[in-house]
């Protein structure tokens, strides 16, 4: 017993002293840091670009939109860079000069200019709303539900302006606990559980909108480029169920016929955009 004792006081004295010189070890700097402590820091100063150097944006898509913004955010990369100027006068607006169109969430509404007709197009949580907002105009001209998802006909502006209320009299009354309540009443009545949906879009060439929605699927839209016409579903793909089909396809399994019509049609609208750059070059 005397024996067990004297072991374990000495395996405990062996551990406190290893514990100690690392303390000790760790306290002290290396002489890499000394040596780095005695270089001078050098002086930092703003860089200036030379007076001549412009500003160059990226090349610009050539199926894209011709505009400063053909697409949310500006580029893949999100840089929100411009070329345009920004505003140089400003005013306080009243509330009969601010101009509102009720949408369930809207990340990034994208704009289409045509013939000097302004359109705003809101991707929003259950539809694409379509704005006229040419000159001094801000009405909505159309919903568009997105296709094979959810049907969001009930929730109406009118829907959206009393649940909008209710959130703001919790906001002024600074009440949290009905904040809350109300915000859930929100996600539920307004149908929200879309909120991914249409927060990106972009513009082509031709006018046509493209959005993503429900996740995986793809969305193109037009209006003719009229800016009173409702904004119309064009095509939507689930990119999951393409996949899905390619992977039936290489596998041999059912539905290999349908993929591969899906997949001829692909490659042939690849092949004549391949053709459309080449010639273009």
């Amino acid at each position: 017993m005397l024996r067990v004792a004297v072991i374990t006081l000495l395996a405990l004295g062996a551990i406190g002293a290893l514990g100690a010189l690392t303390l000790a070890f760790l306290a002290t700097p290396s002489e890499t840091e000394i040596s780095l402590a005695r270089v001078p820091v050098p002086e930092t100063r703003a860089y200036r670009a030379p007076a001549n150097q412009v500003f160059a944006p990226p090349p610009r898509n050539p199926w894209l939109a011709d505009g400063p913004y053909p697409m949310s955010h500006h580029n893949p990369a999100q840089t929100d860079v411009s070329t345009e100027h920004g505003a140089t006068r400003g005013k306080d607006l009243t509330a009969d000069e601010s101009h509102t169109v009720p949408v369930t969430w809207c990340s990034a509404p994208i704009v289409k200019k045509v013939g000097g007709e302004t359109i705003v197009i809101a991707g929003a949580a259950n539809a694409l709303v379509k704005i006229r907002a040419s000159g001094e105009d801000f009405e909505r001209v159309s919903t568009l539900y997105y296709p094979g998802w959810s049907d969001h006909s009930d929730v109406t502006p009118e829907l959206i302006g009393e649940v909008m209320a209710g959130i703001d009299e919790s906001r002024r009354a600074a009440d949290d606990t009905s904040l809350l309540l109300r915000s859930l009443r929100m996600f539920l009545t307004l149908e929200m559980w879309g909120l991914p949906n249409g927060a990106y879009g972009a513009i082509d060439r031709e006018g046509f909108h493209y959005t993503t929605y429900g996740w995986t699927r793809l969305l193109k839209s037009f209006d003719d480029n009229d800016v009173n016409a409702p904004l119309r579903a064009v095509a939507h793909v689930d990119v999951e169920a393409v996949e899905r089909a390619l992977q039936d396809l290489r596998a041999g399994r059912g539905g290999a016929l349908a993929a591969a019509r899906d997949v001829a049609r692909v490659d042939s609208q690849l092949e004549r955009r391949q053709r459309a750059v080449a010639a273009a070059r």
